[in-house]
């Protein structure tokens, strides 16, 4: 990941929405990381379920297949 990126939010089956990426941080052992985000989020979805996992994972579907995710709410 790299400045400019954006970083996905996935909760309950779904995807939230994303935050740019504003810089990442190396940890002293060269093995640790931070994604450091600040606002600027934005709310959006796509036509599929999402799956729960643990950790990071590459973004699989077209950018263009994102739509605003409006007055969402968690079950």
């Amino acid at each position: 990941m790299k400045p400019g990126d954006r970083f996905y939010v996935v909760a309950h089956g779904k995807l939230r929405g994303w935050a740019p990426v504003v810089r990442v941080d190396v940890g002293g052992d060269g093995k640790s990381y931070a994604i450091i985000r600040h606002g600027g989020g934005v709310a959006a979805t796509i036509d599929e379920a999402i799956p729960g996992f643990r950790g990071l994972r590459l973004r699989w579907w077209k950018r263009e297949d994102e739509k605003p995710f409006e007055n969402w709410r968690t079950p």
